[in-house]
């Protein structure tokens, strides 16, 4: 068992894997899944609000991965087997009790989301937020 207060990184818990699209502009992964979708219109802030409001974050997440020939880009599935596996990573080496989870936002939306039994709905996470989960047996 792991002692009250020890922090311990874990692979599980890491942002959102973009394969080739890690380190490039926002802009880049958005008219790649834009185009990967259909979505074949000019890109704009505007456009980019319109395709995110006929979209999931799941589709959106898996045309990303589908338009990344190297396979690297996890799809949404991938990215939540992997923080599911982070939860029972933690219910396994951590005594009950309080646990704080440091994450990006997309990897926090699918957790969440995978959590609740996929009800949670989120238009996004703000930076610094906090999300508070109780996990009941």
């Amino acid at each position: 068992m792991l002692n009250p207060l020890e922090i311990v990184q874990s692979e599980n818990f890491r942002e959102w894997n973009l394969g080739k699209f890690t380190g490039l502009s926002n802009t880049v992964a958005q008219k790649a899944m834009m185009r990967q979708m259909g979505f074949n219109m000019k890109f704009t802030s505007d456009s980019w609000r319109n395709y995110v409001s006929k979209t999931t974050t799941k589709e959106r997440m898996n045309s990303l991965a589908a338009a990344d020939e190297t396979g690297e880009t996890e799809t949404y599935s991938e990215l939540k087997q992997r923080l599911l596996g982070g939860i029972e990573q933690i219910l396994t080496d951590c005594r009950p009790g309080r646990v704080a989870i440091t994450m990006h936002g997309t990897a926090m939306m699918v957790l969440l989301k995978a959590l609740s039994k996929e009800t949670y709905y989120s238009a996004g996470i703000g930076n610094a937020s906090i999300s508070i989960v109780v996990l009941k047996q």
